[in-house]
């Protein structure tokens, strides 16, 4: 796999890490910053990763990340995540990526989606729920911490 599809790739990966982040929301390790919103911070650890080839032959816009992630809080596995990334934008060496991911975690799930650009920190909205996340709102936060691994802080209103 190049180079350039493992930077989008762990993006990927760390958006769809950050929704499952969200589902962790009824966890034990939260606390009160970030305007008052509830904070959760966990980890993600990459299950599968792959490159659907949609647009013009090699990497380019239309393509398809499909990817799925444990999600561990305190070293500990607390659910799973999955979802897409699309490519919708390559410019001057920036790649532009529409994620949405669905997380799933005891008592429900969490849905999240956005922008971002491969390789780089992002923010994503958290955009709803099921069970006892049907009213999740608020955002997703995460950067890289290996090829394999993010680090997500998931602030919820």
């Amino acid at each position: 796999m190049s180079r350039k599809l493992h930077t989008v790739a762990a993006l990927a990966l760390l958006l769809i890490a950050a929704g499952v982040m969200a589902a962790g929301a009824a966890s034990d390790t939260s606390s009160q910053d970030d305007g008052g919103g509830q904070v959760i911070r966990l980890t993600t650890k990459q299950v599968h990763q792959d490159l659907v080839d949609q647009g013009a032959p090699g990497f380019s816009v239309d393509d398809e990340i499909v990817f799925s992630n444990d999600l561990y809080q305190n070293g500990e596995k607390v659910g799973e995540d999955g979802g897409t990334c699309t490519v919708t934008r390559i410019t001057s060496g920036a790649t532009t990526l529409h994620c949405l991911g669905t997380n799933s975690l005891p008592g429900g799930q969490i849905s999240v989606q956005g922008l971002a650009a491969a390789g780089e920190p992002f923010e994503l909205a958290v955009t709803g729920g099921t069970g006892r996340y049907r009213k999740a709102r608020g955002q997703v936060f995460g950067e890289n911490t290996s090829p394999t691994e993010m680090s997500i802080r998931i602030v919820l209103h």
